[in-house]
């Protein structure tokens, strides 16, 4: 069985990573990253940092992007629910200027994979998130 599933969006490069959560009684156990299975849904990038957040309903965080050295950013949504915007920043890019926006929640533990050279920010629909 496939521990991952993605899922491209509008965007090149943008992707919807879907993990395989095993449920039962207890509740359920789910690998939110394993290098081996990223890079055979193409995103090959090295993590170097992870950062947490907490929010209340109605802030807007972003748009992130940093400037000269880009960071990719994998966003994953373990308490409460998001609206998540993504915009290409890279200049020459056939996309450059585009944008598009996906809601992740706890409940379904779906992430997203934001390249380096996109601008990212999202706006928390639940207070805790």
């Amino acid at each position: 069985m496939e521990k991952f599933h993605s899922m491209a969006t509008e965007l090149p490069g943008v992707v919807l990573v879907r993990p395989t959560a095993f449920r039962d009684g207890r509740g359920f156990f789910l690998e939110s990253y394993t290098r081996r299975d990223f890079e055979r849904l193409g995103i090959a990038d090295e993590f170097v940092q992870d950062n947490h957040s907490c929010s209340a309903r109605g802030v807007l965080r972003g748009l992130h992007y940093q400037y000269p050295h880009a960071q990719g950013k994998l966003v994953r949504v373990v308490r409460g629910r998001i609206f998540d915007a993504v915009a290409d920043i890279r200049k020459g890019s056939p996309s450059y200027g585009r944008s598009i926006g996906v809601h992740l929640a706890a409940e379904d533990p779906g992430m997203l994979w934001v390249p380096p050279g996109f601008a990212h920010g999202f706006l928390s629909l639940e207070d805790h998130t």
